[in-house]
């Protein structure tokens, strides 16, 4: 039987800050190293390949395709994405407000982030936090 590689899949992940260079590039701040007028060139060659590769994980390893040679990473990873979605569709996305900036909190109330029963006060009295 097949062994599920969901590594398969993950190649495209490290292209998704490519691309939105890509799409940002008057937004994007340039360091102080840069490919100067080849940075847009490089980087679409490089989703490209990023694409073609992913592509190329998850075909099947053996001809003909039968349940026992199918790659079923594809599906898995399609379920737990579906899932992921359609969760935050429906109920994160109006609960879910990302992770607390500590560092504000010591900022602008001196709180020392590095007790968490002093952080923790400071939040309910703030009413930062819900449980």
């Amino acid at each position: 039987m097949s062994h599920l590689h969901f590594s398969n899949v993950f190649p495209l992940l490290p292209g998704i800050p490519i691309f939105l260079r890509v799409l940002n590039r008057e937004r994007f701040i340039k360091g102080p190293f840069h490919l100067g007028v080849f940075s847009i060139p490089v980087a679409v060659t490089a989703c490209a390949w990023i694409v073609l590769i992913a592509i190329l994980f998850i075909l099947p390893q053996v001809n003909p395709v039968t349940a026992e040679t199918f790659n079923y990473a594809v599906v898995a990873v399609g379920i737990v994405t579906t899932y992921s979605i359609g969760l935050w569709l429906w109920s994160a996305r109006k609960w879910f407000h990302g992770p607390r900036r500590q560092i504000e909190l010591e900022g602008s109330v001196g709180v020392d982030i590095t007790e968490p029963l002093e952080v923790k006060k400071v939040q309910a009295d703030l009413g930062d936090l819900k449980d």
